[in-house]
């Protein structure tokens, strides 16, 4: 902070001299040239031809309709056309896993009939609207040639044939 000041003074000063004893400015009016002859630059012709006045090659226009050229400096890029999106098709509604039961036997008392089923190495009696298989599988009818299942997450139904069940 103590050298900060110094400086700043320093530099007003300076500032203030070069204000005080700058050269006066001119009136800013410029005094023009003297008139100069145009140079006329030769323009390339086709076929030898005579060259035209100068002005005149600068303005006259060219019919561009029938060109192929394009008109500017660069390569025009439209974008290409959309990809054809593919139709929309559902996906498939998912299926119900096989069944992870084998038939043992059967057991017919007199009004209720009652199926063994091997469920991973263990023996499981089930009978009409039992849960299997930690609540994913329920068995809606057995009759004498197949026991009807019903996959509960998807409410799909299941057949087991008994085949030759004792």
């Amino acid at each position: 902070m103590k050298h900060r000041l110094p400086v700043l003074l320093l530099l007003l000063a300076a500032t203030l001299m070069l204000v005080l004893f700058a050269p006066a400015p001119d009136d800013g009016v410029v005094a023009p040239r003297a008139h100069v002859a145009p140079v006329a630059f030769p323009l390339a012709t086709q076929g030898g031809g005579s060259q035209p006045p100068l002005e005149e090659a600068v303005l006259r226009l060219r019919d561009r309709s029938n060109s192929k050229a394009t008109p500017f400096l660069f390569e025009v890029r439209r974008p290409s056309a959309p990809a054809v999106e593919a139709a929309f098709v559902p996906e498939p509604k998912p299926l119900a896993p096989p069944l992870p039961f084998r038939v043992l036997g059967k057991y017919q008392d007199a009004d209720e009939v009652t199926v063994f089923l091997e469920d991973a190495g263990k023996g499981l009696p089930v009978k009409v609207g039992d849960l299997l298989h930690n609540d994913t599988y329920r068995i809606d009818a057995i009759s004498d040639e197949e026991i009807q299942f019903t996959y509960v997450p998807l409410q799909q139904k299941q057949a087991l044939p008994l085949g030759d069940a004792p």
